[in-house]
């Protein structure tokens, strides 16, 4: 049994479609942006980045063909942001003021785990969850110590004082 395949015109529009198995249909060469603004509300955050065809773009990038689209929010690059931040105040107390002379490659080597977290979210569904727990932890973690730590400053203020 023969196949019949045959040459198709060009389209002027192309599908994006989401991990959910969702697809967005809309014109040739709109960004990527343009085409996530459809389904920003299903996301608890807003959509900073995009994983298109497993590459991290901004949001401004044009789609062209037809492509698969993992949004990148904000509540998941911020836990990688975080973890990078961690990185570093980790490597102060251990060394000290030495680290500042090698605070260039710390730097490198935070923003290379923050770039391969995010691209692993796209592929890795486990990875994204785990983001999602641990900023909600966090969240939960920094609206207790912010003011706990607010009332012991008084408290050491105030002691000293009087």
């Amino acid at each position: 049994m023969a196949l019949n395949i045959s040459l198709a015109p060009s389209s002027p529009t192309v599908q994006l479609h989401l991990p959910d198995g969702r697809a967005l249909t809309g014109p040739r060469g709109a960004t990527v942006g343009e085409f996530l603004r459809v389904v920003k509300d299903d996301f608890g955050a807003p959509i900073v980045a995009a994983v298109v065809n497993n590459e991290l773009h901004e949001l401004t990038y044009p789609i062209e063909t037809e492509s698969r689209v993992q949004p990148v929010t904000m509540d998941t690059a911020a836990v990688f942001m975080l973890g990078s931040i961690m990185l570093y105040m980790y490597r102060f107390s251990v060394v000290g003021y030495s680290f500042i002379s090698s605070l260039l490659s710390w730097t490198v080597a935070g923003l290379a785990v923050t770039l391969l977290l995010t691209f692993l979210s796209a592929r890795l569904r486990g990875v994204v969850r785990a983001a999602a727990w641990i900023s909600d932890r966090v969240t939960v973690f920094l609206f207790l110590l912010i003011p706990i730590s607010l009332v012991s400053l008084v408290v050491v203020i105030y002691r000293n004082l009087f």
